[in-house]
């Protein structure tokens, strides 16, 4: 795989397995009481035979982001469409 940079020049690309060892959940309490869950996910890393100025490797990324958001049923209305969530990991007092 290739890459071309800024300048017009061509880039090889190596494609690096890798194993999850650890992908938490980033939990935010935002003003309004909604709890925010993000969950930043690998899917491909290649490294480049580009070297940044200590003679390291550039590595090229492609990543996934979750997300859940558990809002207080005081902000929530019965007027508007709905989506069904599992409810098993929903905090008490959230919808």
């Amino acid at each position: 795989m290739k890459i071309k940079t800024h300048d017009g020049k061509e880039h090889e690309l190596t494609e690096i397995d890798f194993d999850c060892e650890k992908e938490p959940w980033l939990e935010y309490r935002l003003s309004d009481g909604t709890v925010l869950k993000l969950k930043h996910i690998l899917v491909s890393v290649a490294r480049s035979n580009l070297m940044n100025e200590k003679g390291e490797p550039f590595y090229f990324t492609q990543t996934s982001t979750q997300q859940r958001c558990f809002v207080p049923k005081e902000l929530t209305r019965s007027d508007q469409p709905t989506i069904d969530s599992d409810k098993k990991e929903t905090p008490d007092g959230y919808r």
